[in-house]
């Protein structure tokens, strides 16, 4: 919904004394500038018709029979997606509560007593155009943050965020106690499908193998490709100590399945590695040394997966 003359902005009038309310209306239809008017009487109201209704402006008085203008803002501010403007119509007697209301998100806070029709008109076009550019901007800024923890490729968290989560499963380990499990995944002979069917083919299957494993992966988990057909899953909330192994014989199973691509079809093969807090290791360096020790030791073998030294025997056969 744009902000021009010809297109009426969707507008939630929040007011619960009749005659303020009337003279609002009559002040909102100052030179026939059209808007789609939806009124509220009560903060529960305005929350009903908040959820099921989009609007670009919420315009609300800062005192109501169940609430105030705050908890106008927080409705607005806890909506999952759309976020309209809220202009907040105080009293002179309200010390502090422009401030309070501006630094709760509101795009304007106006003194009723001495509101003009073209005022609280201009005032509700620029705070809607405010609100416009600033759900611009937190949209790029999310971009950005997205771009900057997810690897292009894979859409997978990328090294930077694996080391970062990685250090922080160490320290509340140290704090609480708390194992975690590391399993670090190579593609076995990745190269070949590069050198053969070219960068495309492999880029594709290293795609199928990162949404296998992200599928594979629990919701608490944190999947992540580390460079190149390299992978790494942080499993930071472990109830029992086979469980690492449990989730990795299940995605060896999930990734063998054969990748059509290209009008070819591709098996992946690919070795695991494992690594427990604090058995492997009480440092980043440590776990990740032995994850990757488990993980070679398993491909030097011809097998799947690598449990580390403190563990079981590495190297379970291939299927």
């Amino acid at each position: 919904m744009n902000g021009d003359t010809t297109n009426p902005l969707r507008l939630l009038l929040v007011e619960d004394n009749a005659l303020d309310r009337c003279v609002l209306l009559r002040a909102l239809r100052y030179r026939q500038r059209p808007f789609y008017i939806c009124e509220a009487v009560s903060v529960a109201a305005a929350s009903a018709l908040l959820q099921a209704h989009e609007f670009d402006v919420v315009l609300a008085s800062s005192r109501l029979a169940d609430g105030d203008g705050a908890m106008i803002l927080q409705l607005v501010t806890s909506l999952p997606q759309h976020h309209p403007a809220v202009v907040i119509l105080g009293h002179e007697d309200d010390d502090g509560l422009d401030e309070q209301c501006i630094s709760y998100g509101a795009q304007a806070f106006l003194i009723r007593e001495a509101l003009q029709p073209c005022v609280l008109i201009s005032t509700i076009l620029q705070a809607h155009q405010h609100a416009r550019l600033q759900e611009a901007m937190r949209l790029h800024l999310q971009q950005l943050q997205e771009r900057a923890e997810h690897d292009a490729l894979t859409g997978l968290y990328n090294r930077h965020v694996f080391d970062d989560c990685l250090n922080d499963c160490i320290s509340r380990g140290e704090r609480y106690g708390k194992p975690f499990g590391l399993l670090m995944i190579d593609l076995d002979k990745f190269k070949r499908v590069n050198d053969h069917w070219g960068h495309c083919t492999g880029d594709a299957l290293l795609r199928e193998a990162a949404c296998r494993i992200a599928g594979i992966s629990r919701s608490c988990d944190r999947a992540c490709r580390i460079g190149g057909d390299e992978f790494a899953i942080l499993l930071p909330e472990l109830q029992q100590g086979n469980e690492p192994a449990v989730l990795a014989e299940r995605l060896v199973a999930a990734l063998q399945e054969p990748v059509r691509t290209g009008g070819r079809l591709l098996r992946i093969r690919a070795s695991i590695g494992i690594a427990l807090y604090p058995d492997d290791g009480h440092s980043a360096l440590a776990l990740l040394a032995n994850a990757d020790l488990a993980m070679y030791h398993s491909k030097r073998h011809g097998g799947r997966l690598g449990i580390p030294p403190s563990g079981m025997p590495a190297g379970l056969p291939a299927p």
